[in-house]
């Protein structure tokens, strides 16, 4: 189980900033749990994996993101806002975080690494029935 600080985090990354009362904007901002942010997030989550699912990719950071959010939601339940709740870091998350984002940046997609690695087949093909 994540963190209130972590959930807090995540939250405020997921967020509709646009819209004060969508749920996961109210759990960001207050740590309010509304009786709707546990479907919200798991539709969320759905279109996420569908997405995932049509690319043939393992699950995404993002997925992962909000199962760890929708498993805190479903743990928590409804419940109104969490005094001190904008005060709460979850420091090793951010620290993650920035860190991903700075390898990521520091990866020149211009530079020349020399001819690619043949793409090695290694899924076992299906039998033909042989009659």
């Amino acid at each position: 189980m994540i963190s209130h600080a972590h959930a807090r985090d995540l939250a405020e990354c997921w967020q509709d900033a646009e819209r004060d009362m969508h749920p996961v904007t109210r759990l960001a901002a207050s740590g309010e749990i509304t009786e709707n942010a546990e479907q919200t997030i798991a539709h969320d989550l759905r279109l996420l994996e569908m997405a995932s699912a049509s690319w043939g990719t393992p699950p995404s950071i993002p997925e992962k993101q909000l199962c760890v959010l929708l498993e805190y939601v479903r743990h928590h339940g409804p419940r109104l806002p969490v005094d001190g709740w904008r005060h709460l870091r979850d420091t090793e998350f951010l620290r993650s975080i920035r860190r991903m984002a700075s390898e990521a940046r520091g990866y020149d997609a211009g530079v020349d690494d020399g001819p690619a690695e043949p793409i090695v087949d290694v899924a076992p093909r299906p039998r033909r029935p042989q009659w």
